[in-house]
């Protein structure tokens, strides 16, 4: 995919030239999820009394990371820029196949059900998974298509979801 490589290389291309850059690209790429999956759980938790968000919500990540990205993992084993020599990494190449984004799949899919729930916050950890879904591109671990294909599935599984429980519950 000529636009997937062409887009890669200019994202990319701006690692190593700006130290702060990179060292902020580092901690959004690696260390801001942690971060927010303490924020999303808190918010589920302050939120248990109404049920059907939590579990729609833990439904959603359910679906989207463990049971639809895995699946596409072994169906399309695509190779990470890093791991193909095609990138200027700056964190350690994980081993794991590039095809879905898990992150942008588990974060997208959760940062959409909070949305749905309450936008205000729902903006917030939307920002702050736009952030991590881009800088795993800047530190050369994934391709666009890999992030757009996780925001879709997490997106869509929301949906899934959602359209589940209005017929089941």
């Amino acid at each position: 995919m000529l636009i997937d490589t062409l887009l890669f290389q200019k994202i990319n291309g701006l690692a190593g030239k700006k130290p702060v850059l990179d060292e902020l690209a580092v901690f959004f790429a690696s260390y801001l999820a942690y971060p927010l999956t303490i924020l999303e759980l808190i918010i589920l938790w302050q939120n248990k009394t109404n049920s059907r968000f939590v579990y729609q919500t833990i439904g959603a990540a359910i679906l989207a990371r463990l049971i639809i990205a895995e699946v596409l993992h072994c169906f399309f084993p695509r190779q990470r820029p890093c791991a193909e020599g095609r990138a200027k990494s700056l964190i350690n190449c994980p081993e794991s196949k590039s095809f879905p984004s898990g992150h942008a799949t588990f974060y997208f899919s959760v940062a959409v059900s909070i949305f749905l729930f309450n936008q205000p916050i729902g903006l917030l950890l939307l920002a702050a998974t736009i952030l991590i879904a881009f800088f795993r591109i800047f530190v050369g671990v994934h391709w666009p298509s890999d992030i757009l294909a996780g925001a879709v599935i997490g997106i869509s599984s929301n949906w899934i979801i959602f359209l589940l429980s209005k017929t089941f519950f």
